[in-house]
């Protein structure tokens, strides 16, 4: 609180604090990593099952053609990244899918180490409030 204080009588205004603009960086980097709201929100909350289910869901809607191909490859790949980042175990098709995927330019070099960078610093941070 005096830190604060002292700040504000040196006529500092600001009321983000750096653990408040480290959190608003983080959200920042995981919204342009990923394009669908629904994704950056399982992906967030770690919910790798709940991603499963939206792949599933996914698919479906891409055989009977109720959504474009684009952005049926945009959003499968999204979701197998955030389930590979989660730690969830990928099969053999997935992770080709991804390889493929990434190959082809369709994921751009930004989306991917932005996403790393979200992630480490996430973890940087847990261990920090924890200690």
């Amino acid at each position: 609180f005096q830190e604060f204080l002292n700040r504000t009588v040196s006529g500092d205004m600001t009321l983000v604090d750096e653990l408040s603009s480290v959190q608003i960086a983080i959200q920042e980097t995981v919204a342009n990593s990923f394009k669908t709201p629904d994704i950056i929100r399982l992906f967030a909350n770690k919910e790798p099952d709940r991603l499963r289910t939206k792949l599933a869901q996914l698919q479906r809607d891409a055989k009977v053609k109720k959504i474009e191909r684009k952005t049926y490859l945009q959003q499968q790949y999204e979701i197998l990244l955030a389930l590979q980042k989660l730690g969830d175990t990928l099969d053999a098709d997935e992770q080709n899918f991804i390889k493929q995927y990434q190959s082809r330019g369709l994921a751009s070099a930004q989306q991917l180490s932005s996403m790393d960078a979200t992630i480490k610093s996430a973890q940087s941070q847990i261990s920090k409030a924890q200690h």
